[in-house]
């Protein structure tokens, strides 16, 4: 007995029978019926005729047993946790529902989109100036700029919000005046002047300043020299190949990251 050779059965198309392929006219060819189809992974011809109907082999049936069985210890963690927190007698889920909507915690999330926009334009804005410091050809710019990033980086951003929030122990006032003179332009308290909301602001700020640098930086070189050379050659200032030309090409790598800040 002989036993069919395993699925696909290929056959290059110049492996074909002679008959098939030296046969002149219509008429005179075979009239068996073959059957040809290529193969998706090395591109030949796959003749199965001799088989049979190709509809008519058995197929492997993939049953995915490790998929399922993750699927199910999935799903059953989640209905655990879900009915951990529906029955825990510690949860007053009547006091959640009657304070989701009170107004001092309505309050709480306006502030919280407020500081949200604001810290990451001051973020975008900054980050962009920092960024160009850092690939600056001035060593005093691009030192001063990896100063900065390394600080705001390092250091944790609740540190930085107490710091911030503090500022009055550190400067009771704050004063400018003219250098070497005695003529002040304005002095002010500085409780009085870092309120709560300006402290969260300014150390969010920062510090997303700190971190879209980098993220810029990595777009701006990302995009080929030849475009800046290119620019350059066409006689646009550095401004307007910033503008015109490599901000635009960067965006691409630089708004995926900026999502997740």
């Amino acid at each position: 007995s002989t036993t069919s050779p395993t699925w696909p059965c290929r056959r290059p198309r110049s492996a074909r029978p002679a008959d098939v392929n030296a046969a002149g006219p219509t008429e005179s060819r075979p009239t068996e019926s073959r059957q040809y189809q290529q193969d998706s992974n090395s591109g030949r011809v796959v003749d199965c005729s001799e088989f049979g109907d190709v509809a008519k082999l058995p197929q492997a049936r993939t049953y995915h047993l490790g998929r399922w069985t993750v699927s199910v210890i999935v799903v059953l963690l989640a209905a655990l946790f879900i009915r951990v927190l529906a029955t825990n007698p510690n949860l007053d889920w009547g006091v959640v529902g009657e304070y989701l909507f009170n107004p001092t915690i309505l309050a709480g999330v306006k502030n919280t989109i407020v500081i949200t926009v604001l810290a990451q334009a001051i973020g975008i804005v900054g980050g962009l100036l920092l960024a160009l410091a850092r690939l600056s050809a001035n060593p005093v710019l691009r030192g001063g700029a990896g100063l900065y990033i390394w600080l705001f980086r390092g250091v944790p951003v609740l540190v930085q919000l107490i710091f911030w929030f503090n500022l009055g122990l550190v400067f009771p006032t704050l004063t400018v005046q003219v250098p070497w003179t005695s003529i002040t332009v304005f002095s002010v308290p500085t409780n009085s002047m870092i309120t709560p909301f300006v402290a969260v602001l300014l150390g969010l700020g920062l510090n997303e300043m700190a971190y879209m640098a980098e993220v810029i930086r990595g777009g701006l070189l990302g995009v080929p020299p030849g475009q800046r050379e290119a620019a350059a050659s066409l006689g646009m200032t550095p401004l307007q190949t910033l503008r015109k030309v490599t901000l635009p090409q960067a965006a691409r790598q630089i708004i995926p990251p900026t999502s997740n800040q």
